[in-house]
């Protein structure tokens, strides 16, 4: 598939649920979108909002407001 310029692929769900807590509640996977699914995936690796941003070339507050969306 694709893959963004930190790296990670894109445009597959499949990708996210190999994280325990994606693959173990997929009722969190079916109400968000693939970028905000994509979001989580880089929280849950560590990554701050800010290294987000610059990964997926994307403003710091547009990832804010899909971390937002999560919750």
């Amino acid at each position: 598939g694709n893959r963004t310029p930190g790296g990670h692929a894109s445009g597959s769900r499949r990708n996210y649920k190999e994280h325990a807590l994606l693959r173990n509640r997929p009722d969190i996977c079916e109400h968000l979108t693939d970028a905000q699914l994509h979001v989580v995936e880089l929280l849950l690796e560590g990554r701050s909002a800010p290294q987000i941003s610059k990964l997926l070339g994307r403003s710091v507050n547009t990832v804010h407001d899909h971390i937002k969306a999560v919750y």
